[in-house]
């Protein structure tokens, strides 16, 4: 179980990342002159569709091209034209298959420097984005790693969120966290290997909420088991990590793997990885179309 922070969030990201890219829910138009560019571990990568948004303080930038392999950049406390460097904040991934959220190459939270990503364009008015970028990323066993050099966007349109937010869906997760309702604002569901992942984030205190169950999951009651695949975390707005204590349970109320449609609800224990705090999780429930 990866238990760094930064991965937590890089993970909500490629989730969103995997959603966007169902067929129900077109990209909004791009600036025709809009490209994203580079090179992974010396293979040229071109983007043919791009993003940028805002998550509260955040912008995120992403490229995937016509081989569903992508690229996403993560600024914090974006503040427009500058340096962004990649150390204990700001982060980069690459997907090689977006179909299988697993696959993916992350940056690590350290305070040796792992790249940087360069805003030189800013244009507030028109909300465009140029800049360059380079990062060094492993995938998640740590037994691999690959190198985005060269990186380049020009004139990507930055939205003032995730594009496939626009409009809303009707996925829905809700959650008692010691006794007190903790609301979100979107919530995501895609297939990452043999897994169905669930993510929610609130905007207003910028927290989150990750479920993971296999995707041959039937209606049932489980015991929470990260060895088994069944796990959740939550995240609190200083960025500590808690994960599920033994005795959780999540249970599936209706699984429609045709329409990829589950519903069920959760209860568990969190505990802080790193100041062993523990919080309560009663109450909780889930509706989520997953891709």
């Amino acid at each position: 179980m990866i238990a760094n922070p930064k991965f937590v969030f890089l993970s909500v990201i490629l989730f969103f990342i995997i959603g966007a890219c169902d067929k129900n829910n077109p990209p909004p138009p791009e600036p025709a002159d809009s490209s994203f560019t580079a090179k992974v571990s010396g293979n040229q990568f071109t983007a043919n569709a791009r993003d940028a948004w805002f998550d509260n303080d955040k912008m995120i930038i992403s490229g995937i091209n016509n081989q569903g392999r992508a690229i996403i950049l993560e600024l914090t406390q974006f503040s427009g034209i500058g340096s962004y460097p990649i150390l204990l904040n700001n982060g980069g991934a690459y997907m090689p298959d977006t179909s299988d959220a697993a696959t993916v190459f992350i940056t690590k939270s350290e305070e040796n420097q792992m790249g940087e990503i360069k805003v030189l364009v800013w244009d507030e008015t028109d909300s465009l984005l140029g800049g360059t970028f380079n990062f060094e990323a492993e995938n998640l066993s740590g037994s691999a790693s690959i190198s985005v050099t060269e990186g380049v966007f020009e004139n990507v349109k930055a939205l003032p969120e995730a594009p496939w937010e626009i409009g809303g869906n009707n996925n829905t997760l809700s959650v008692d966290i010691d006794g007190l309702p903790w609301n979100n604002n979107t919530v995501s569901g895609a297939i990452g290997g043999n897994l169905i992942d669930i993510v929610a984030n609130s905007k207003s205190d910028n927290t989150q909420i990750g479920l993971s169950f296999p995707l041959n999951l039937t209606a049932g009651n489980y015991n929470f088991d990260p060895i088994a695949g069944i796990s959740v975390f939550y995240v609190d707005n200083n960025l500590q990590t808690y994960f599920v204590e033994p005795g959780g349970v999540l249970t599936i109320m209706q699984h429609d793997v045709i329409n990829h449609l589950v519903v069920g609800t959760f209860n568990f224990v969190g505990k802080n990885v790193q100041s062993s705090d523990t919080l309560i999780f009663t109450n909780g429930t889930f509706s989520v179309v997953y891709f």
